[in-house]
């Protein structure tokens, strides 16, 4: 078995997908919702940030309900889906989108981040891979993205910097240059080391 006792984290995001789509739909029905403290240009980014939000959402459902009755590969994908719930909704909270649904983003965040601990704290490391992944192939495409991510948020961050203006959307450069581009060297040179 995979995960020991799953149901702590299938429940966590079960409530985190609910919500998620919940507010999703009221972004989606009621734009304005965001216009007080979201620019004009970002605005398409928020459209789309709604939509991957239901379609996630309603996945992660349905992953959650295979997951319970045994199609424990599916787990990965349940993980990948929560990930993008904690990232986008971390974003709205540190943002600041100030509207009727902010604690729910945060509900969300704060869900979908405790799911993905329940799931850890759970997981049998022996029963994870009985089949080598290509590991040289996905370590080059971690170091190509974090490459490409860095050099596009270094060319927003350091005019802003040297004009000493905040650029919209800092928080994804925080996050990305903070978090996840390090995790993903981090994990690319773990694969490549494995691979050896």
């Amino acid at each position: 078995m995979l995960v020991h006792k799953p149901t702590v984290p299938l429940f966590l995001s079960g409530c985190a997908a609910a919500l998620a789509c919940l507010a999703a739909v009221a972004g989606i029905a009621d734009l304005d919702l965001y216009r007080p403290t979201t620019p004009a240009h970002l605005m398409p980014g928020v459209m789309s940030q709604d939509i991957g939000a239901i379609l996630i959402g309603l996945v992660l459902l349905a992953l959650s309900a295979r997951i319970a009755r045994g199609h424990e590969r599916l787990w990965f994908f349940w993980l990948g889906g929560l990930s993008y719930l904690a990232y986008g909704y971390a974003i709205y909270a540190f943002e600041g989108a100030m509207n009727a649904f902010f604690l729910v983003y945060l509900a969300i965040m704060s869900l979908s981040i405790w799911a993905i601990i329940a799931f850890f704290t759970r997981l049998n490391p022996d029963a994870l891979l009985t089949e080598a992944p290509p590991r040289r192939l996905t370590a080059a495409l971690f170091f190509l993205l974090s490459a490409m991510f860095l050099m596009l948020w270094l060319m927003i961050l350091l005019p802003a910097m040297q004009s000493q203006t905040r650029p919209d959307g800092l928080t994804i450069n925080v996050l990305d240059l903070t978090f996840v581009l390090p995790l993903l060297v981090l994990t690319g040179v773990l694969l490549l080391q494995k691979a050896r």
